[in-house]
């Protein structure tokens, strides 16, 4: 699944009001470890800042993989209301983006490791869930 597909199903799943706080926090996380999405690290903690009102101190900006886990630590603890109210911030911001990726041309982009089925991802988060 290329960054464009990965968008328009991420995009999809945030205009059903019915998403769960699992996959918002899922489709956070494969959003801010793209590095086509997020060219720096500034961007990502700008982005954490001003769309989900969390600040990351500075020490943190160094790490995507330290600002994924503080992420999903503080909206794991989110109520229902409030991961909605997070989920109507984001699609705005990342509706511009999958405009731009209209245009883009996939064949000459790099091959980034990041998961890359979004859904086998999820489910396999909710399986261990329900095990535990």
């Amino acid at each position: 699944m290329n960054d464009y597909e990965l968008l328009k199903n991420i995009i999809s799943q945030f205009k059903d009001k019915k998403i769960s706080k699992q996959y918002i926090i899922g489709s956070l996380v494969l959003l801010i470890l793209n590095k086509k999405i997020f060219k720096k690290n500034e961007d990502v903690s700008s982005f954490l800042e001003n769309i989900l009102d969390i600040k990351v101190p500075t020490y943190l900006t160094r790490s995507r993989t330290m600002m994924v886990a503080k992420v999903c630590r503080l909206m794991n603890d989110y109520s229902n209301s409030e991961i909605e109210s997070y989920r109507k911030k984001i699609l705005p911001f990342i509706i511009p983006i999958y405009d731009q990726y209209l245009n883009f041309d996939f064949t000459d982009s790099k091959n980034i490791k990041s998961p890359t089925n979004l859904d086998a991802w999820i489910s396999g988060i909710l399986k261990n869930r329900e095990d535990d």
